[in-house]
């Protein structure tokens, strides 16, 4: 349902040409790829991501450029383009490091999604370091007495009193 409200804001936003939000034509495309990209639309996320990156570039924006960064990063790593993927996030992560906190949830993200690049090329030792930087991250914002999970062996009939 996202794709057909993004595209209707994407058309409201280029009917201005984006100068008056160049941000907000940067995000709705940038929504709008991640909705392709979901729905295995490879070319045109690709398409969108770029467009959105060029926005982020011409306003510095280093966070959405982080962000956009590492999505194309991601369609990259789908499309087998693996050599891209990685110079990508590596952009990614030095311009998240440089524009968030260390402990930012964004920096799980392409910490996690880098990984995932690294473990399905072979680089098991190296995707393993980046994922425990990220679970570092991740602690930070959910403490692990966090009630919310359930100690599914506590379910267990014969563990019940």
């Amino acid at each position: 349902q996202a794709g057909p409200l993004l595209q209707q804001a994407l058309r409201l936003l280029e009917r201005t040409g984006g100068d008056e939000d160049p941000g907000g034509l940067a995000m709705a495309l940038h929504g709008l790829a991640a909705v392709y990209t979901r729905e295995g639309r490879y070319p045109e996320a690709l398409s969108h991501f770029e467009r959105a990156l060029e926005i982020w570039k011409r306003t510095s924006d280093n966070q959405g450029l982080a962000r956009g960064l590492k999505n194309l990063a991601v369609v990259y790593g789908l499309t087998g383009r693996r050599a891209e993927a990685e110079a990508l996030f590596l952009r990614a992560l030095a311009l998240a490091e440089s524009s968030f906190e260390p402990t930012h949830p964004f920096m799980d993200e392409v910490l996690s999604a880098y990984a995932t690049l690294l473990r399905r090329t072979g680089r098991k030792a190296e995707a393993k370091e980046l994922e425990k930087r990220a679970l570092n991250i991740r602690e930070k914002h959910v403490p692990r007495d966090d009630q919310s999970t359930i100690d599914i062996n506590a379910l267990r009939p014969d563990k019940r009193r």
